[in-house]
C-alpha cells in the first residue's frame, strides 16, 4: 500500500483585485502558507507520492516568492511530485514548469502534452497517467481515443485537470465510463472546486476540492 497526497486548485498568486494592494499581498502570502503546510504534512504523514491535479497557480505568471517556495517544497519533500497543468497554469514551451525542470530534475514530473501520457515510478510500483492543458481550453477528452500501455502490474493512477460535469465542457470533458475503461485504481482530479455527485460511489474517482476559499461560493472546509 502507498500513501498519496492529492491536491489541486490552490490558485497561488491570485490577484485579489477586490482588495487594496496591501491586503491582496497579505492574502497571497496566506496562500503561500498552504505550501509550507504541505511540506509539514508530507513529512508527518509519511506520504509516498504527491499528485497535483492542476491550477496550482492562478495564471502563467508566477511571483519569485511563490516560485522559490514551490521549488523548495519539491526539493525538500524527498518523494516524487507529479503535476498536471490546468487551464489557469497551462503548459507552454517557456512556462514556469518548463523552466524549472533543469533545477528539479526527476524530483518533479510534469505532464506536457494534451494527449495522455504515462510515467512509471518503479520504486513504488506505480504508473501515473495524465496530460496537460497547453492553452486555456481543452475541448476534447484526452481519454476518449487513448490506448493504455501494456499492463505491467503497477498501481494505476490518473492525475488530471478535468470536468466530469459536462460532456461539452471546454475543460477536458472526461466521463466516468472513460475512467473506468482504463481501470485506474484512483483518479486524482482537479478543476471542480466544490466536490459533488459527479464522483463515483466507491471512492476511486475524486475531486480534492479547494484548499482555501477565494470567493463567496467557496466557504467552509473545501477539501
Amino acid at each position: 500500500m502507498i500513501k498519496v497526497l492529492h491536491c489541486a486548485d490552490l490558485h497561488l498568486d491570485s490577484p485579489f483585485s477586490g482588495l487594496n494592494p496591501i491586503q491582496s499581498e497579505a492574502r497571497r502570502e496566506e496562500q503561500r502558507e498552504l505550501l509550507r503546510n504541505l511540506i509539514c504534512y508530507i513529512r508527518n504523514q509519511h506520504i509516498d507520492l504527491v499528485l497535483i491535479a492542476g491550477d496550482l497557480f492562478d495564471s502563467r505568471f508566477v511571483t519569485p516568492e511563490s516560485a522559490e517556495l514551490f521549488c523548495t517544497l519539491v526539493e525538500n519533500c524527498g518523494i516524487p511530485v507529479v503535476l498536471s497543468p490546468g487551464n489557469h497554469d497551462y503548459y507552454t514551451e517557456n512556462c514556469f514548469y518548463s523552466k524549472i525542470r533543469t533545477r528539479l530534475g526527476d524530483k518533479l514530473t510534469v505532464f506536457s502534452s494534451p494527449e495522455l501520457q504515462a510515467f512509471d515510478f518503479d520504486d513504488l510500483r506505480v504508473r501515473v497517467y495524465g496530460y496537460a492543458f497547453t492553452s486555456m481550453a481543452l475541448m476534447q477528452s484526452p481519454l476518449s481515443d487513448a490506448v493504455s500501455p501494456e499492463d505491467n502490474g503497477y498501481i494505476k493512477l490518473l492525475c488530471a485537470h478535468a470536468d466530469l460535469a459536462s460532456p461539452v465542457s471546454r475543460y477536458a470533458p472526461l466521463t466516468l465510463a472513460e475512467i473506468e475503461r482504463f481501470g485506474f485504481d484512483y483518479a486524482a482530479l482537479g478543476h471542480i472546486h466544490n466536490r459533488d455527485e459527479c464522483e463515483d460511489s466507491d471512492g476511486r474517482v475524486r475531486y480534492c476540492g479547494f484548499a482555501e476559499g477565494r470567493s463567496f461560493d467557496e466557504l467552509g472546509t473545501g477539501g
